[in-house]
């Protein structure tokens, strides 16, 4: 089953996202994608339990990839999945566009809609150690569902940071591909 939001038909109306199918592939903003054969290989086990300091468990790996690998001349990519029990997940869907910019942390703040999810949380994503090409690469990017497939979305951090519990499972990426230009 293919994972799917349509917020601007169910979001004002019930207040709570949904989970539709897909009706095609096309992407509204951007997608991290990681690629595999699926074939059982080498991979990272991070396994964390309590969180110290506010912010995303990904975005904590990310720095230290950055941290380790941030000087070399090409980035390092990595990619999996993520379990997190003992807590809720937060997550924002995005509603359609409004006619003014999002360009203010006050006006991001309105345009995103949060929620939270009870555990366990599974996710998906990608983290990538630095941009040294300048071509405007995110570093990191996780998306979020719940047990029963029927809430989903960017996942941020968990509710919980002293009960948290993450276990991820990462790969590193052979190649790195940027399809659409850098915005100008």
């Amino acid at each position: 089953m293919s994972l799917q939001f349509t917020p601007s038909q169910f979001l004002f109306q019930t207040r709570s996202p949904q989970v539709l199918a897909a009706t095609d592939n096309n992407f509204a903003l951007l997608a991290h994608l990681l690629a595999t054969e699926g074939l059982p290989g080498d991979v990272i086990e991070v396994d964390a339990s309590g969180r110290l300091k506010e912010g995303a468990p990904y975005v904590f790996l990310r720095e230290a990839l950055t941290s380790a690998y941030g000087k070399l001349d090409k980035p390092v990519a990595l990619g999996g999945v993520f379990m997190l029990t003992g807590s809720k997940g937060r997550f924002h869907v995005l509603p359609d566009f409004p006619d003014h910019p999002v360009d203010s942390p006050s006006r991001v703040a309105e345009f995103l809609k949060f929620f939270e999810m009870e555990p366990p949380v599974m996710g998906m994503g990608t983290l990538v150690s630095h941009d040294p090409f300048g071509i405007d690469l995110k570093l990191d990017h996780f998306h979020c569902y719940n047990e029963k497939r029927d809430l989903a979305g960017h996942f941020y951090w968990d509710t919980e940071p002293q009960t948290a519990h993450y276990k991820f499972y990462l790969t590193v990426a052979k190649s790195l591909l940027r399809i659409d230009p850098k915005p100008k």
